[in-house]
């Protein structure tokens, strides 16, 4: 597998409180040009478990969450909650 590579923050587009965590997430992975096995495999779950994640039908939990907003250097209250900090 290819390590995912990091890169500069990502930056929401619009991707607010209208919006759930799983479309953040699928948000998350398209601007990393990631498959869904290269996020599942970077979180440790099966891909099965992450298509679950991002089809809104099983949350993520709070270690898989810390990683994506460490990695990629994401705002946490914004892929959390779909607001930006003032």
């Amino acid at each position: 597998m290819n390590t995912p590579s990091r890169s500069a923050k990502i930056v929401p587009f619009g991707l607010t409180k209208g919006h759930s965590i799983s479309d953040r997430l699928q948000h998350v992975r398209k601007l990393q040009h990631l498959t869904q096995q290269e996020m599942a495999d970077m979180l440790e779950v099966s891909k099965r478990t992450y298509n679950h994640y991002e089809k809104g039908e099983r949350d993520l939990k709070a270690p898989d969450v810390a990683k994506i907003v460490a990695y990629w250097n994401i705002d946490a209250h914004w892929f959390l909650l779909g607001e930006m900090p003032e």
